[in-house]
């Protein structure tokens, strides 16, 4: 194991967060600590920049979050942001017409809200991760009228591993970013071009930098850094990269070895193993 990070880039579905979507509050005492022990903490997801700035601000991280898959780049003190690159119209209705051809439930996002067309178990699993609701409405309109930064098609997980080769087949940008989804963001836009974009802002290289994930969305970021940590939930594409393997997300894992291996605290249950 190399020597202390100077940063942690800290996906949050699968892997900082647990089943429930939640950072729990063992995880945010855990992380909080980490600019006290002079590591700056990065959030880097493809959730929406709203959640992505509420969880890096309750963690008191200063650094620069990036949010729908490395789309939008975001200063969580002032709230500016440092890079946007929307999705062409192109590239959002081959994504949707991808989605469509096999029956998936579709959702757009703009920089402040979300689309779908009607309720449905994929876009309610949305709506309980962000806690906001969609905006309702028919989504070739939404197209034609709002700047976009990314398509996310959903169906059961069982559906999307049966699927997943021919979906990426009729849309190369379509990246499994989650069990229920798919993901397709600009062009040239990735996590890890946007960590990237954040490391040299911060004058370190990625050698210095650990990262946390756990989809397939994760890989590439991951493979750039000086340490790639995943959870045992992580994809079987994410295990193969890992530089070492730790417990289930749900278990607070993460922040567990972040206590350990980056703050030097001894091992402890976290709070929901307390009896």
């Amino acid at each position: 194991m190399p020597e202390r990070p100077a940063l942690v880039a800290l996906d949050i579905d699968g892997t900082l967060a647990g089943e429930d979507g939640l950072v729990s509050a063992y995880s945010r005492q855990i992380v909080s600590q980490l600019a006290g022990a002079e590591v700056s903490g990065v959030i880097i997801s493809g959730r929406p920049e709203r959640s992505v700035l509420e969880i890096a601000r309750s963690l008191g991280l200063t650094a620069p979050v990036i949010s729908y898959e490395g789309a939008v780049v975001t200063d969580p003190v002032s709230g500016s942001r440092m890079s946007v690159q929307p999705m062409t119209t192109v590239e959002v209705e081959q994504a949707l017409a991808a989605g469509r051809r096999f029956g998936l439930s579709p959702t757009l996002f703009g920089l402040d809200d979300w689309y779908a067309e009607a309720p449905d178990q994929s876009n309610q699993i949305i709506a309980d991760i962000l806690g906001q609701a969609a905006c309702w409405g028919p989504l070739d309109q939404v197209v034609a009228q709002t700047p976009l930064v990314k398509v996310m098609l959903g169906a059961s997980p069982e559906r999307l591993d049966q699927i997943g080769p021919a979906l990426e087949a009729a849309c190369p940008a379509l990246v499994r970013s989650m069990p229920d989804f798919y993901g397709a963001v600009a062009d040239g836009v990735s996590k890890e071009a946007a960590l990237a974009f954040v490391l040299d802002r911060l004058g370190l290289g990625p050698d210095q930098a650990w990262g946390f994930g756990d989809s397939d969305n994760d890989i590439g970021w991951l493979s750039s850094l000086g340490w790639a940590v995943v959870p045992a939930n992580a994809r079987p594409g994410v295990k193969a990269l890992a530089d070492q393997i730790i417990g289930h997300h749900s278990d607070d894992s993460v922040a567990r070895h972040i206590a350990q291996q980056v703050l030097d605290q001894p091992d402890r249950p976290s709070p929901k193993e307390t009896p």
